[in-house]
């Protein structure tokens, strides 16, 4: 979480330290270990899960970033847990609400599925299609496994595709219900 918060917080010019680590300015915040574990989330009148809720579906998300050009991009991630944290900066104390979450990795051919559709015009500009190809799932822990809720986008169903003359299976990703974009 330190990482995370310095990372965040970079442009403020506070630092941030854990543990037994001593305060040594006063522009720096002790990050607390304590969190608010979640099994679900409800956002947005829908459900989200987790792999510790009773079944794996409903925790695939697709979050939405952007990039220093302002482009939007989107990953694929499977939510480990949600959670709350509270931190007391200089002027108040602030409440976030997070998810653990192992990312998909990007697959050279994720537009393999291209579906032509007129309807759907704001998301091709957007870069999110219809259908898409990922890689393996990356269980690598660092601090951008911490999403902030806000950044989700949708669920999506998982399936699994070989590509032809290709051995090794790709995920498949189909958005469900997008109803946040930003």
């Amino acid at each position: 979480m330190v990482a995370f918060y310095n990372y965040v917080y970079s442009d403020k010019g506070l630092t941030f330290y854990s543990g037994k680590q001593q305060q040594i300015k006063s522009n720096q915040i002790h990050v607390s270990s304590s969190i608010i574990k979640e099994k679900a989330l409800q956002l947005g009148g829908e459900l989200y899960s987790s792999l510790n809720y009773r079944s794996e579906l409903g925790a695939h998300i697709i979050a939405q970033f952007l990039t220093d050009n302002k482009e939007s991009i989107y990953y694929s991630g499977l939510v480990n847990y949600y959670f709350k944290h509270f931190i007391k900066l200089l002027w108040k104390i602030i409440e976030h609400t997070f998810c653990h979450v192992n990312w998909y990795t990007p697959h050279i051919n994720r537009d393999w599925f291209y579906i032509e559709d007129n309807r759907d015009k704001l998301s091709r500009s957007h870069k999110m299609y219809n259908v898409e190809l990922w890689g393996k799932l990356d269980k690598k822990s660092t601090f951008k496994n911490f999403l902030p809720v806000q950044r989700i986008v949708c669920r999506f169903i998982k399936g699994i595709y070989t590509l032809p003359g290709c051995n090794l299976p790709s995920t498949v990703v189909i958005p469900l219900n997008q109803k946040f974009s930003f």
